[in-house]
């Protein structure tokens, strides 16, 4: 039958190690970046990394307190059309990578599209339109060279 004066110091010697691994467990998650905390007018929000819980901390008299974020109004689940538009650009972003890893860096499509020049029809009418600037532009100058405007001596 066991001595009643060890149970004391085997109690003692279970808290103390009891202690060590819990002190253990939190250094732990500190230290592997369990958390992500990000600072607000009202206080800090933590981000649970291993389990996605949200927390709202705020520091009152009475010390900090942290409280669950309400997930009420937030959808658990993505509607069909952004799954559909995700697995899409997901896709796409694939294939950019594997072209990219081959030495084939594709343009975005718009890019792809082909240069619509102007006629022949339209050149000749853009370059009627510039020789006509050009004759006006000319005949100006000309008036100028005939006529100078007055110098501020003469007004």
């Amino acid at each position: 039958m066991p001595n009643k004066r060890s149970h004391p110091a085997t109690l003692l010697a279970l808290l103390y190690l009891s202690f060590t691994f819990t002190a253990s467990a939190d250094s732990q998650a500190h230290e592997t970046g369990r958390f992500t905390m990000l600072e607000t007018k009202d206080g800090i929000i933590r981000l649970d990394k291993q389990t996605g819980t949200m927390f709202t901390c705020t520091n009152t008299d009475s010390g900090w307190s942290c409280k669950p974020m309400s997930t009420q109004g937030l959808s658990s689940e993505p509607d069909n059309e952004t799954l559909s538009r995700l697995k899409k650009e997901n896709l796409d972003l694939k294939q950019r990578l594997e072209d990219l890893e081959q030495g084939q860096d594709h343009k975005p499509s718009k890019s792809r599209e082909k240069l619509n020049l102007p006629s022949d029809e339209e050149v000749d009418q853009a370059i009627e339109y510039i020789e006509k600037m050009i004759r006006k532009f000319k005949g100006s100058m000309d008036r100028l060279k005939e006529n100078p405007p007055l110098s501020d001596q003469e007004l």
